[in-house]
């Protein structure tokens, strides 16, 4: 998934504003409060969102499910169970787990595409470069 996001992000075309900018120095540092604070703000975001699903997801989405039954379950006389059984409700609560997960990285993905201080719209010209927009939907397809 990082390879994607980084072949989406390589082929961003640079703003013509960043040529108004004066040279960096050579001992100047990369990684600027600006770009700090977009990592730790995403990474926060993240925690926060990954949190209240992982504690309230199976209330936010009715999926009642004991915490000691096998990951596969299978009913006594092994045939798979059916859609309302509990045991079958952890298989779904960790699918959604999953799925807001690999989400909030391609919304991180896109929100990479601005760096700048006061660049807030992320979704700015998205659709100027198609081979992000490819790279994005190849992602959520996989």
């Amino acid at each position: 998934m990082d390879t994607f996001a980084a072949l989406a992000l390589a082929t961003e075309r640079p703003h013509p504003s960043i040529i108004k900018n004066p040279p960096v120095r050579k001992g100047d540092k990369i990684m600027t409060p600006v770009i700090w604070r977009q990592i730790y703000g995403m990474a926060a975001y993240q925690v926060i969102v990954m949190v209240i699903i992982m504690f309230f997801g199976e209330y936010m989405w009715d999926l009642r499910y004991n915490k000691s039954d096998n990951f596969y379950p299978k009913s006594s006389t092994g045939e798979d169970l059916e859609n309302d059984d509990p045991a079958y409700n952890k298989l779904k609560i960790f699918t959604i787990y999953f799925h807001v997960f690999v989400f909030l990285q391609i919304f991180n993905e896109v929100n990479c595409r601005k760096v700048g201080a006061k660049a807030f719209n992320i979704f700015a010209q998205i659709f100027s470069n198609f081979y992000f927009i490819g790279v994005v939907c190849g992602t959520i397809a996989a």
